[in-house]
């Protein structure tokens, strides 16, 4: 295989992915049922606020998409009643409640926090990060996916 040949594979595999990917996150996303939130207790980990998505990184081909190079934004809002929305685009795709608990990861057994939302169509997600201005979340059970990165709107 040439240079030229392997290069266009490279990207065609790493559009397919993105792809891929963007449709399954969609795809869980889309439902607006509401249901009840999983039995924890609640912790508080400074994650109130709004938050703008800045980046993801991942994919098959470990991807990285920002938020200024693509036509699309995303934008999770969670509140201090353990109220959250998910607006892409700043149109409500999901909202409901969440808790945020301590849990052992699939596999590893490792303790993380994790959110758990109310809306059974969006999965569960790992708090890889979260201080005051930056919110890291990844998938807590599909393989290959976006780890996405957010940042805090300030309000003035």
């Amino acid at each position: 295989m040439t240079e030229l040949e392997d290069n266009k594979m490279t990207k065609a595999i790493k559009a397919i992915s993105l792809a891929v990917v963007l449709l399954t996150v969609t795809c869980m996303m889309i439902s607006c049922s509401r249901g009840t939130p999983p039995a924890a207790e609640e912790v508080d980990l400074g994650e109130v606020g709004t938050w703008n998505w800045a980046m993801s990184i991942g994919g098959i081909a470990g991807d990285t998409v920002y938020a200024d190079s693509v036509d699309y934004t995303r934008q999770l809002i969670f509140d201090a009643d353990s109220n959250y929305v998910y607006l892409p685009d700043g149109m409500i795709q999901s909202d409901g409640r969440y808790l945020i608990v301590r849990e052992p990861l699939p596999g590893t057994g490792e303790m993380a926090w994790v959110i758990k939302y109310s809306d059974e169509q969006v999965p569960s997600q790992i708090v890889e990060r979260l201080d005051a201005d930056t919110l890291v979340l990844s998938p807590l059970t599909v393989v290959d996916a976006y780890t996405d990165y957010f940042a805090r709107m300030i309000v003035r």
